[in-house]
């Protein structure tokens, strides 16, 4: 499974993986996908994620956060809001 890491910090975190190549990140950055076998049992991964200075997410997690966007924008409003109750536009707004 690949593994995405953000760095939350506010300043460059710099992860060496398994295989010895290293991550940069910078402020807000987030890396491409990550093979789960290159953290697998890595020290600084641990105590970076322990430490709340990066946020992870798996292409499953993306994928699941996605799929409840498309939902959530097929969804109908709900009985007694704005939106339900005036369907020919905003309130005091132009009308037709």
């Amino acid at each position: 499974m690949a593994i995405t890491i953000t760095n939350k910090a506010d300043y460059l975190l710099i992860l060496q993986l398994n295989d010895g190549q290293s991550v940069y990140l910078a402020p807000g950055e987030s890396s491409s996908a990550i093979d789960e076998r290159q953290l697998n049992g890595n020290e600084k991964f641990s105590k970076l994620r322990s430490g709340n200075l990066i946020a992870t997410s798996s292409a499953e997690e993306e994928n699941a956060a996605a799929s409840s966007a498309r939902a959530g924008a097929d969804a109908k409003p709900a009985a007694g809001s704005a939106e339900a109750a005036s369907p020919g536009g905003p309130k005091d707004g132009p009308q037709a």
